[in-house]
Parts: structure tokens; sequence; C-alpha cells
């Protein structure tokens, strides 16, 4: 692990960097995405929550940990975030077929999904995404791959932790929520260890490097635990 390519300073990105925040008092409730920039100008991007992406200027505070890749990808990966954000990312829809088109909620990562270059569409990502498996699309889409939910083991506070985010979903989808119940206890990567991953001197990082940098992490976050309402 790198512990110099972790930082609090929106300064210190170049083109594009994983962050992680705490979200909750829950201790399961941290949340990821992307911090890029595309003529100087700084924006968070992430997926929010189901049928939800947000594009925003960066606020709070965040463990910013930049990857080791080469500048021109970054670039791309840049751009493509900003493709990303102006097909996803605005005002809420106001019709049936708007809201439909917009990226769903999922527990299980899918498996050969990318984004779109030219138009930033999601392709092939089945039930959805989540935070996660959101920016591990993002980047695998220009063959960066920094981790994979297949080197990870099965949890069982992942699983009550999936039991809680679907019970959340049946508030405002309940026929997602009953489609994706059946992921319930699959492979989570979660967000601490995401960003550890980045930090690792290798990708894709294993769960064991990834899971001991996530404590780095954590431990970056802990003298400000700021509630964000991100899931």
């Amino acid at each position: 692990m790198n512990p110099t390519r972790l930082t609090f300073r929106t300064a210190d990105i170049e083109h594009i960097a994983v962050v992680v925040q705490i979200a909750s008092d829950s201790p399961y409730n941290t949340h990821t995405g992307v911090i890029y920039k595309t003529s100087g100008v700084a924006r968070h991007l992430h997926l929010r929550w189901h049928r939800w992406i947000e594009d925003c200027k960066p606020e709070g505070h965040f463990a910013i940990a930049i990857l080791d890749i080469d500048s021109d990808r970054a670039q791309f990966l840049a751009r493509l975030c900003l493709r990303i954000a102006s097909r996803y990312s605005g005002d809420k829809p106001t019709t049936a077929e708007e809201y439909n088109r917009l990226i769903p909620y999922s527990l299980k990562h899918p498996e050969n999904a990318i984004f779109n270059t030219a138009t930033g569409e999601a392709v092939n990502c089945g039930d959805g995404l989540n935070c996660c498996s959101f920016v591990l699309v993002l980047f695998a889409t220009y063959g960066t791959f920094i981790t994979h939910p297949n080197y990870w083991p099965f949890r069982d506070d992942d699983k009550a932790w999936h039991a809680v985010l679907v019970d959340w979903l049946k508030g405002g989808d309940p026929a997602h929520a009953e489609r994706i119940s059946e992921q319930i206890g699959c492979q989570r990567v979660r967000p601490e260890e995401l960003g550890g991953a980045c930090l690792c001197f290798s990708m894709p990082a294993s769960f064991l490097e990834a899971e001991q940098a996530s404590r780095f992490v954590l431990q970056y976050l802990s003298h400000d635990f700021a509630r964000t309402g991100f899931l």
C-alpha cells in the first residue's frame, strides 16, 4: 500500500480520483464515488441511490485515493465522467420513460458491464449498480481493473446490510426491491475497501490487500465523521 496517494485535498487531483465518505452512524454505511476535473473544475460524480446519479460540486469530507494510472488514461476517464453526468444527472425525471432509463440500484456486481465511451450510457449492467460497482465499471471501461468482487468472501454482516438496503428500496420501488432481494448475501466490496484497493501497489487488488488498506482509509476519515446522507 502506498499511503502517500491518500489525501483530503481536491487540489491534489490532476484528472480523477476515487473518494470515500462516512455516510451515517451505521458502521456499514460508507459511500464512494469519484471526483474528476475537466478544464480545471472539480466535480463529484456518484451513484447516490436507486436511479439517482449525482454530479455536483465536491462538498463535505472525503478520503481521496489517487490511483497510479497514466495521465492520458486519467483524462479519458474524466471525460467519460462528463458524458455520464450529461446523460444521467440533472433534473428529476417527470415521465416513466425518463425514470426507467436511469440506472437502478443493485447489490450484485454485473459481469461485463461498461459505459459507452461516446455517450456515457451504461451497457450490460443487469439489474443495476451500486456506489462501488459504479466506480469499478467506470474505471474498467478504460481497462483499469481496481479489483473484483469475486475475490471477496461472503460475510454475514454484509448480508445483514443488504437486507437493510432492500428494505429501504421497498418504500420507493417494491418491484425492483423484490427482484434484487435474491442477491442478498452476495459478495460485497465495501467503499473503504475500494478506496484501499486504489492504494495498493498492483491492481486488481486482492481482498486481503484491500481490506488491510481499508483500515488506513477509515482511520484517515476518523477525525471528522461527516454525515452526508449518501448510500
